[in-house]
């Protein structure tokens, strides 16, 4: 029988080192049982008003998911 793996977290990040601008995209799941997840993450965009993550920072955003395998 193989475990079941509770949490899981995954991270992706971007940065710009010329023009100092980053993307952050964090997620953590967790997983109720076999058949249930519960997720939670986000999109966090920062930078220079003229970067191109800068022009997307009223873009950052969170949420929130359930979900249900068969």
């Amino acid at each position: 029988m193989k475990p079941l793996l509770t949490l899981d977290l995954d991270i992706a990040f971007v940065v710009n080192f010329e023009r100092t601008n980053w993307f952050l995209r964090p997620k953590l799941t967790y997983a109720l049982t076999d058949s249930w997840k519960l997720s939670a993450g986000g999109e966090i965009y920062r930078g220079q008003d003229d970067s191109q993550f800068g022009f997307l920072e009223s873009n950052t955003t969170a949420y929130a998911e359930a979900r249900w395998s068969f």
